[in-house]
Order: C-alpha cells, then structure tokens, then sequence
C-alpha cells in the first residue's frame, strides 16, 4: 500500500478535463506533465486520496504527478486538497501551465508570481493565500497578443499542427527542467533552464 507521507515533491499540470479540450492550448499544462509521467514510466489514474484529480507517483522519487480534474478556474481547490493530503510542502510544489504572453514554446521558470490573468493559477493564489509558489510556464501565444482579440477562445482553440509538433520538440527541455526538481529541489531546476537559456541565446546570435 502506497504512504502517502513518503512524497516529498508534487508537480500539478494544469488543464480541462474532457477530449473537447484535450488539445487545446489552455491543456499545455496537461500535455507537459504528461510527456514527463510517460519518461518515467508512470501512468495517470484516479486519486484515491482526493476527489477530482488524476495522478501518478513513484515511490522511488517520492513524487506525485498530478493533473485536477476541477477544470481552470478551481485548480486551487485541488492542488490545497492534494498538499494537504501529501504532506507537501509549498516550496516543494511546482505548477506547469500555458502563457498566452509568451511565444509558442518559450519556457520561464520562476519562483513566485502573480497569475498573469491566468484563471488556474488566480485559483491557487486566492485559495493558498499566497503567490509563493514556483510554475513554469510554456508560451501558446505572441509577446503581444493582437489588440482586441479574444484571448478566452484563443486558448480554448486547438493548437495548429506546428504548435503541436513545437510541443514535441520542448518535451526534452521540459523533462529535463522537472527532473531536475525532482532530484534536488528548485534552484537545480532553475539553474538547468538558465542554462538552457543561456544556450538558446548563444544559438540565436550565432544565426
């Protein structure tokens, strides 16, 4: 039987459940922590422990993957459910979702935040009480977004098949950010991706 107080890290995806979203890009959250469960050998089910979530876990990492199923704008509703049920604590919860601000595959990993008039991530800093939580964040979108434009059924809307395959091409990026989390906290995952970073820009000054 699995013990629950043997987690020590928990990464939520965050999305809508149901086909009708399932490639949306309000579902990049989904998608992401998908692309790790399937890296590690994990699978999604049921939680037993809290209502209205899918999960996989592994023991050996002491790590829960965690997708709720509450749709967008009550995943704080979830993810308290689930640190309290885990025994997690805050510093030790990473949330992945999209960024309409960012151009499509631009990751940021940041430590803390505002919800940048994302509903799920408004949804846990008015539940937890707090904005101190790391996320990374995956663009579907435009530095600036087209004036006017209807961003709600922008990232309700089915990605093209390029954003698509720039999704698949992310996946060893985003992987590798979460694994390092995994093994040794934040600031490992931080200095990975500055790397990362670091790296892109040299690439984009070479071309």
């Amino acid at each position: 039987m699995t013990s629950f107080s043997r987690f020590s890290r928990l990464i939520v995806g965050l999305g809508n459940p149901g086909s009708k979203y399932h490639l949306t890009r309000h579902n990049v959250g989904f998608l992401i922590v998908d692309a790790l469960a399937f890296d590690l050998g994990l699978s999604f089910k049921p939680c037993p422990q809290v209502r209205d979530v899918d999960w996989a876990y592994s023991d050996q990492d002491q790590l829960v993957i965690a997708k709720p199923k509450t749709y967008m704008n009550r995943s704080g509703h979830a993810v308290k459910a689930m640190l309290d049920a885990f025994e997690i604590p805050l510093e030790n919860l990473i949330v992945v979702c999209d960024d309409v601000c960012l151009s499509s595959g631009v990751l940021r990993l940041r430590a803390r935040g505002g919800d940048g008039g994302h509903n799920g991530l408004g949804s846990m800093i008015q539940v937890l009480e707090t904005q101190e939580f790391s996320r990374l964040r995956y663009g579907v979108g435009t530095e600036k977004p087209v004036k006017g434009a209807d961003l709600a059924d922008f990232v309700l809307g089915e990605m093209t098949p390029v954003e698509q395959n720039v999704i698949q091409k992310s996946k060893n990026q985003t992987n590798a950010i979460l694994k390092s989390f995994i093994r040794d906290g934040f600031q490992s995952a931080l200095n990975d991706y500055s790397r990362m970073e670091k790296h892109e820009k040299q690439k984009e000054i070479k071309e």
